[in-house]
């Protein structure tokens, strides 16, 4: 898949959009336009590589700046980069905050040109069974553009047509998150009945049928939680655990790396054995198609590395972080093996670890570092797994923590016995776990939010302004000042 970006840098000038009152606006770049490009069926590979392209722009962008909001954890201190993003972390983020409007434009600019190559995919002369492949792929990157927005927005217009002019979107309105979560399935659906198991080495990193599976698990999951324990509905959990199960078995071929720090080896991404289920593409050398997350999370020691980005240092070496021993004062010894592996020790200098799931020996440029982002992992779906169990049983039994024992035999730390737990503790329990595996992945607001725990876990933390209102994102104040027909979330 790599392979073709030069050509999408081309495309992505004629279907890029950089926000909602100014995608519209023509220049002419080149003599290649929509009504003379989607031609040829390498035309239609190219479109849809520019919707996977559209996602290393929200890699490069969201993730960097919504970091500090997104992996919020007990006792969020020390996030070293937030002399940028301090109101992400803070909540102190209003309506009015770019970041919040670039979110929203970069998922509707994303939505737009999936709906673009949906609807040219149709008219191509090309191989029909390349043609429903592709359709497939762009109806998952659709679908997962709209879980990111019924996520963070919850009700938002369901937009399934490209855009031809201004006044087509100036007057949406933004339809019932329950709309919006039956599009995002039925997008799921399609595309799994369709996509192959796996690609040859030239197509690596394209949507498979597990990938398509692992989203429409986590899909069904968020969406039975209901925001919180008091409003599970059974039928989607158990949904869910049906796409996770499938996961865990034939034809899937998806393992648990011996060593942890091989799921973060640039030089063996896409690998199920290794755990890899979808990832951001990311590459060296063409030109600004790396990812910034290595500079922006490194250790600040190494050679020319702008900043780094530290552990919450209560969290990790306080009672309920990562199993350690302390010896005489700042001494600690790790138990666990993920803080020995993926966090380095500055106790001895200062008084916290570094996180280097994206470390390099050296800067490479800005833009330039190879490593691909994981947005599923199989550790993801194992703890998934446990916690959906969790939540359909009376209490918890070996079934239940079979799975996070896994997580926990590779780390090295004790596994679990189901009778030590209650269904709420282990609830808890399964949260934190996912925090220590999952920690700098972006997760975790998501996660707080679905199970209704942000509040509790925010304000226990010290977080005192945390409320209600930041179960949801604000609606950008400048779309809705554009747009009369939008509401604001509650709180906003």
């Amino acid at each position: 898949m790599k392979r073709i970006k030069e050509i999408v840098i081309i495309l992505l000038l004629i279907m890029s959009t950089s926000c909602m009152d100014k995608f519209l606006e023509e220049e002419v770049y080149s003599n290649i336009a929509p009504s003379n490009f989607y031609k040829s069926q390498e035309d239609a590979l190219a479109a849809v590589t520019a919707v996977y392209n559209n996602f290393q722009i929200y890699g490069n962008e969201w993730w960097n700046t919504g970091l500090p909001f997104m992996n919020v954890t007990d006792g969020m201190t020390d996030v070293m980069f937030t002399h940028w993003f301090a109101s992400m972390e803070n909540l102190t983020f209003t309506s009015g905050e770019s970041d919040i409007l670039n979110l929203w434009n970069w998922t509707y600019n994303s939505i737009n040109k999936e709906n673009l190559a949906l609807e040219k995919l149709t008219e191509i002369e090309m191989n029909d069974e390349l043609r429903s492949r592709l359709i497939a792929e762009t109806k998952f990157l659709r679908a997962l553009s709209y879980f990111y927005a019924v996520q963070f927005w919850g009700d938002v217009p369901v937009i399934l047509n490209s855009i031809q002019g201004f006044g087509d979107i100036q007057a949406v309105s933004r339809n019932p998150k329950e709309e919006v979560y039956d599009l995002i399935i039925s997008d799921l659906t399609d595309a799994i009945s369709v996509l192959p198991l796996s690609y040859d080495a030239e197509n690596a990193g394209r949507v498979t049928k597990g990938a398509a599976k692992a989203l429409l698990g986590k899909v069904y999951l968020t969406r039975g939680w209901g925001g919180g324990p008091g409003n599970i509905n059974t039928s989607d959990l158990q949904a869910a655990l049906a796409e996770f199960e499938d996961l865990m078995q034939a034809p899937f071929e998806y393992a648990l790396a011996e060593n942890i720090e091989d799921v973060f080896e640039f030089t063996q991404e896409n690998s199920p054995d290794l755990g890899h289920i979808f990832s951001i593409q990311y590459s060296q050398n063409l030109g600004g198609e790396g990812t910034w997350l290595a500079q922006n999370m490194q250790a600040m020691e190494l050679e020319n590395a702008w900043w780094g980005y530290s552990a919450p240092e209560s969290w990790v070496q306080g009672q309920d972080g990562y199993e350690i021993f302390w010896e005489d004062g700042w001494n600690p010894v790790p138990v666990d093996k993920r803080l020995d592996l993926l966090w380095e020790d500055y106790t001895q200098l200062w008084w916290y670890y570094w996180c280097k799931k994206w470390e390099y020996d050296k800067y490479l440029g800005w833009a330039e570092h190879p490593q691909n982002f994981t947005l599923i992992r199989f550790e993801d779906i194992l703890l998934l797994h446990s916690e959906t169990l969790n939540e359909l049983n009376a209490s918890p039994n070996e079934q239940v923590v079979a799975s996070i024992n896994l997580i926990r035999e590779r780390a090295g730390v004790a596994t679990y016995i189901s009778a030590d737990w209650t269904k709420e503790t282990l609830r808890d329990e399964i949260q934190d776990e996912r925090n220590r595996e999952l920690w700098g992945e972006g997760h975790t607001w998501f996660d707080y939010v679905r199970k209704g725990m942000f509040v509790e876990r925010m304000q226990a933390a010290g977080m005192d302004i945390a409320s209600e209102k930041f179960n949801l994102l604000p609606i950008p104040k400048q779309e809705m000042d554009n747009n009369p027909n939008l509401t604001q979330n509650p709180g906003w």
